[in-house]
């Protein structure tokens, strides 16, 4: 979206604005109710639209600014321009074709785009208290809201979203909607409205159609990273090159996941560090199946839970030194997991049928249940599930002592089928010496 040649563009300089940019400015704000020279900014453009711009610095307002279809309202870039809102929000109501970029928001200084199509947000910073229910918060009532798009977005130390979807009504549709290189940290860390605050809450109770999440990060988050609430209807999403880590701070966080997926949702080459669960994966009352490739959780408690789930497939990826457990598989079916490489899960690698029942390998290469009570931290554990197929690399951490033996590797498929032995592995085992 750009700018038509010779569209109008209005100049507001704060309070503490340079004297320079005080000079040509088309409004002067005096540091008190700003919101409302910058409304008459916007009111004062045509028709057919044009640009706001806010110059160097702080522009402190207590009410809500509200934008119009075809209009830009634009800053010098974040840190450099920046609204502090005691009250009220950024709001695009029932508009189209509007942008809004290079400023940083405080307080309350959401941006909330209701009911409104063709938005671009570019280079935002936001850090909201705990009245802004996300940063950057889309909202569908009785509504399709179509082709938004976030680019280098910033949600900082925010009291509860970063980013959210949400919406209600009979059609709550979020659909064509794209997160580029955006970044949310300590999403409800420091403050938050309710326990459940994330980095990117991508469908609560909105549907989500074609959308796309390239590039981003989210970290430090009190509940989960990335979010996808069970219950919405999730068609064609694609989660790809992001990075999940830190999250689920919340002690007995009910998630506190990396990543949260249920339906049509597909994680290529993410990335998950030290989050209580790394991809979490729940049952989808709608249609399609996640796709988990090319991903890698490191450190997280448990690496990749499959919970009440079916139809689900991880490919090429890999959970290194879990500290509780690899691979959870509860209650689920026909599960396909192929040319996984798990390494020092819960530091022994032990495989369980169930959470504190750890099995013992037979002669005929059968796992069977130990009579050993006690909780056990497992490499792959299977409970009251069936079809559940594994094959990998199985791998200890190497010796640190040169010349000993190292890594121990497994190579096999294991194949989960309830009424019979529950796990079967059948492998060959390789001792690599290091420096060889």
């Amino acid at each position: 979206m750009t700018q038509a040649t010779g569209a109008v563009t209005l100049y507001v300089a704060a309070a503490d604005s340079s004297p320079e940019e005080k000079r040509y400015a088309d409004r002067l704000c005096d540091g008190t109710g700003d919101q409302i020279e910058i409304q008459k900014a916007i009111n004062d453009l045509p028709g057919e639209g044009g640009e706001v711009v806010l110059l160097s610095g702080h522009f402190r307002c207590d009410d809500t600014i509200r934008l119009r279809s075809g209009t830009m309202i634009s800053g010098k870039g974040g840190g450099i321009t920046v609204l502090d809102f005691t009250r009220g929000t950024i709001y695009l109501r029932d508009i189209r074709g509007v942008v809004v970029r290079d400023f940083s928001t405080t307080g309350s200084g959401s941006v909330w785009i209701y009911n409104s199509n063709v938005v671009r947000v570019r280079n935002v910073s936001a850090t909201t208290d705990t009245s802004a229910h996300g940063a950057f918060w889309i909202y569908a009532h009785n509504a399709v809201v179509d082709d938004i798009e976030f680019v280098n977005c910033t949600a900082l130390n925010c009291s509860r979203h970063g980013f959210i979807n949400n919406g209600e009504g009979t059609t709550k549709l979020v659909k064509n909607v794209r997160y580029i290189n955006c970044t949310a940290i300590n999403s409800g860390l420091f403050e938050r409205y309710n326990p459940w605050s994330t980095g990117f809450d991508l469908a609560e109770n909105s549907d989500l159609e074609n959308c796309v999440v390239s590039g981003c990060l989210a970290e430090g988050s009190w509940e989960s990273g990335f979010h996808i609430e069970n219950n919405p209807t999730k068609i064609n999403v694609l989660i790809e090159n992001c990075i999940s880590r830190n999250n689920g701070q919340r002690e007995n966080a009910d998630f506190g996941a990396g990543y949260l997926i249920s339906g049509d949702v597909t994680l290529k080459n993410c990335i998950s560090e030290n989050n209580r669960r790394g991809y979490y994966v729940v049952t989808a009352r709608t249609p399609g199946h996640p796709v988990i490739t090319d991903c890698m959780d490191r450190g997280s408690g448990q690496s990749y839970v499959l919970k009440d789930t079916a139809e689900i497939r991880i490919q090429n990826s890999s959970s290194i030194d879990a500290s509780n457990m690899g691979i959870s598989v509860i209650r689920s079916k026909n599960i396909t997991i192929s040319n996984f490489t798990l390494k020092n899960a819960a530091h022994e690698n032990i495989i369980c049928h169930s959470l504190g029942i750890p099995l013992q390998e037979s002669e005929s290469g059968h796992h069977e249940l130990q009579n050993i009570g006690g909780m056990y931290s497992c490499g792959i554990s299977v409970e009251m599930s069936k079809n559940v197929m594994f094959s990998g690399t199985i791998a200890e951490n190497e010796s640190e002592e040169p010349g000993t033996p190292g890594s121990i590797i497994r190579k096999g498929v294991i194949a989960a089928i309830i009424g019979s032995i529950v796990l079967y592995f059948a492998y060959r085992t390789l001792k690599k010496i290091k420096n060889i």
